[in-house]
């Protein structure tokens, strides 16, 4: 059965006056407002003070205005990943999101989740163990050096050697390695690997590549750092 609230909202949603109140009371039946109150921005303020996961029914505008999205943080961190590409790039949303729930930004970054399907279709059944771990190293690696957010946070790092960007950063590596580590296991299943630990294998052959891109004091080739990188692997991993 419709919660009355909402049946009732769905009848006045083109009444300001009855929208107003009733997103302060309950700021999620913003969801069933009229499209241009869920642009208004007094409105959209007044149910974001009351519950901040309100911004998922945020006009597109407003996820784009930068005082909304830290309302929206600060009573509910996750939504950070309602922001617009600008906000995620920008240094006091990211911060209000790390300081507040330190782990928000893997769940604000839908570029992450991007990363993985872009490989999983790119990557079919047929191709070698040696070019699928290939083409996660190369996106994984490619997305951590040009995105903005984890260009944000490691610079951070790097000026305040702040904790909670740290531990950020250890938990969006730790989400690459766990996928490595997955795939590994699969081919361990599949035979077409040798038996190892599969978690310290992924973790391995991701420090290695990264520090390779990240440290080597010459100009790199992305593609020419994995393939050496792969090579390497195929003695030691292939059966």
């Amino acid at each position: 059965m419709e919660d009355p609230d909402v049946t009732e909202m769905k009848k006045k949603c083109n009444n300001r006056e009855y929208v107003l109140q009733a997103v302060k009371d309950k700021g999620k039946l913003l969801e069933f407002a009229a499209p241009e109150f869920q642009d208004d921005e007094e409105v959209v303020k007044t149910a974001l003070e009351q519950d901040g996961e309100a911004m998922e029914f945020v006009s597109d505008r407003l996820k784009d205005n930068k005082e909304m999205m830290l309302l929206a943080i600060k009573g509910a961190p996750w939504t950070a990943c309602y922001a617009s590409d600008r906000l995620r790039a920008d240094k006091d949303v990211i911060m209000s999101s790390v300081k507040t729930y330190g782990q928000t930004l893997y769940f604000a970054s839908e570029e992450l989740q991007s990363m993985k399907e872009k490989i999983e279709n790119d990557v079919n059944s047929s191709t070698s163990f040696i070019d699928r771990v290939s083409k996660i190293l190369y996106e994984s690696l490619l997305f951590r050096k040009n995105s903005d957010l984890i260009k944000t946070i490691i610079k951070e790092i790097s000026k305040n050697n702040t904790a909670e960007c740290i531990s950020f950063l250890k938990f969006y590596d730790g989400e690459i390695v766990s996928y490595i580590e997955e795939k590994i296991k699969q081919e361990i299943q599949n035979k077409t690997i040798k038996k190892c630990d599969a978690h310290l294998t992924a973790f391995i052959i991701y420090k290695v590549y990264s520090s390779i891109l990240f440290e080597y004091d010459r100009e790199i080739d992305e593609e020419k750092v994995t393939k050496e990188v792969t090579n390497i692997l195929k003695d030691g991993l292939l059966n």
